[in-house]
């Protein structure tokens, strides 16, 4: 499971909305956490959140109208909650790069 912080938490955010893959946000949305480029958080949430609404008009869902709300949903979720996520990626290991498990 790509979406999700890991855990518990991969169980509760499915890797589909409605039918619709969207592993590759999810995962693009890790590795931006990873490494931002100096870009802010707020960045790559409003890119994940484009992702996601992209995934469901191209795939189009039998109710495109609830995947859309669900993305919104999924958007929300990392607004409020990936802050620990985060500042976790912002401190470094020890061998000098980002740390991305757990995300």
């Amino acid at each position: 499971m790509s979406c999700g912080p890991g855990t518990w938490g991969d169980l509760l955010i499915p890797d589909k909305i409605f039918g619709v893959d969207v592993t590759r946000c999810c995962t693009a949305h890790d590795e931006f956490y990873a490494n931002p480029r100096g870009r802010s958080r707020k960045d790559g949430d409003r890119a994940f959140l484009n992702c996601l609404r992209q995934r469901v008009r191209v795939i189009r869902p039998a109710n495109p109208g609830r995947a859309t709300a669900r993305a919104w949903v999924y958007y929300a979720g990392v607004r409020l909650f990936g802050g620990v996520a985060w500042r976790r990626c912002r401190r470094k290991d020890d061998g000098g790069r980002l740390k991305t498990r757990g995300l």
